[in-house]
C-alpha cells in the first residue's frame, strides 16, 4: 500500500531545494567554474529536483523521465 503524500508540503520542500540550486545557478553564471566536472556536478544536481517533482503526478513522471 503506497504511503499517502502531502503533495503541498513535498512542492514547498522542493521549492525550497530549488531556490537554493537557481542561487547557486545566478552565481555559476556569473563566474563560471574553471573546472567542467564543478558545473557537471551542478547540473547533476537538479535531476532529483526534477525527479520529486515528477513523484507529485505520474503525468508529469511520464513526460520528464520517458
Amino acid at each position: 500500500m503506497p504511503v499517502p503524500v502531502d503533495a503541498s508540503a513535498a512542492v514547498r520542500i522542493t521549492q525550497k531545494d530549488f531556490e537554493e540550486w537557481s542561487k547557486k545557478h545566478v552565481s555559476m553564471k556569473a563566474k563560471p567554474p574553471t573546472e567542467g566536472r564543478d558545473y557537471l556536478r551542478h547540473a547533476r544536481n537538479l535531476i532529483p529536483l526534477l525527479e520529486s517533482v515528477s513523484e507529485l503526478h505520474p503525468f508529469a513522471k511520464g513526460i520528464s523521465f520517458d
